[in-house]
């Protein structure tokens, strides 16, 4: 059976989901927790426990799951397409050209995404090399 303090680890208050959800799309916990309008400490010591770390990993999959399935039917539109221009030759450059844009625009935009988070990422650690908490 479970004690009240662990019922109440098992929830998150409205403000950590708002957290969760900034930190997840990836906001610094500086901006989080400024948004949310905590310190950044709260927003540190949230990480700490295992219930928020646990729905940021999810909120994260998440997030993920749906950028590959974004990724994932556009592939998919890009191929119907050229199946299209394999069984109809009429306007043959013009169809290629969009199958091409179809194929290569979600990924460039993929890479800018990544690019994005890339460089969130790399704040982060500067922030944590210069936190000396860590």
């Amino acid at each position: 059976m479970s004690t009240e303090s662990e019922k109440t680890e098992q929830r998150l208050t409205p403000r950590q989901e708002r957290a969760l959800r900034l930190l997840a799309s990836g906001c610094t916990m500086k901006t989080a927790a400024k948004r949310v309008g905590v310190n950044e400490r709260t927003v540190r010591r949230w990480r700490e426990s295992r219930t928020f770390d646990a729905a940021l990993s999810a909120a994260s999959h998440r997030l993920h799951e749906e950028a590959f399935e974004f990724l994932r039917s556009r592939s998919l539109a890009a191929a119907r397409t050229i199946d299209r221009l394999r069984r109809c030759a009429a306007h043959e450059s013009v169809r290629l050209r969009a199958a091409a844009y179809e194929i290569e625009a979600p990924w460039a935009e993929a890479i800018r995404d990544i690019q994005g988070r890339l460089e969130i990422v790399e704040e982060r650690q500067v922030e944590d090399a210069y936190d000396p908490r860590h």
